[in-house]
């Protein structure tokens, strides 16, 4: 079984349009960069909702939604959780995962929906 790393989260959907996987294909090379500042930002600032942490200054010089994205990703590897009953969605950095991604698992899903079993 292959392990997922910090940094290997899906950046664009076969669905997606030209211009987005264009898109994609100009950010994958800063991606480990962007979201290891991320994962600093939740270090100095704590925890902090996805707008909150996008408007950061550090922040200022990505364009809409990339942080946005990388907090999403950093979430579905487990180096992000949501903080229990905060009524705003912030996220909570989990120290302990960073170095220490989740292994890949294999979900079960409909053939014909996709949907997860």
């Amino acid at each position: 079984m292959s392990q997922l790393g910090i940094f290997d989260a899906p950046v664009v959907r076969n669905s997606d349009s030209a211009y987005a996987h264009k898109a994609a294909d100009a950010i994958a090379p800063k991606l480990g960069k962007i979201q290891r500042e991320v994962i600093e930002a939740y270090r100095q600032y704590g925890d902090m909702t996805s707008k909150t942490a996008e408007a950061l200054p550090c922040f200022a010089s990505y364009g809409r939604s990339t942080i946005q994205k990388r907090i999403s990703e950093l979430k579905g590897v487990g180096i992000l959780e949501y903080v229990k009953d905060s009524p705003d969605a912030k996220y909570r950095l989990v120290e302990d995962r960073v170095d220490n991604p989740l292994p890949r698992t294999r979900r079960e899903v409909c053939r014909c929906c996709r949907r997860p079993l």
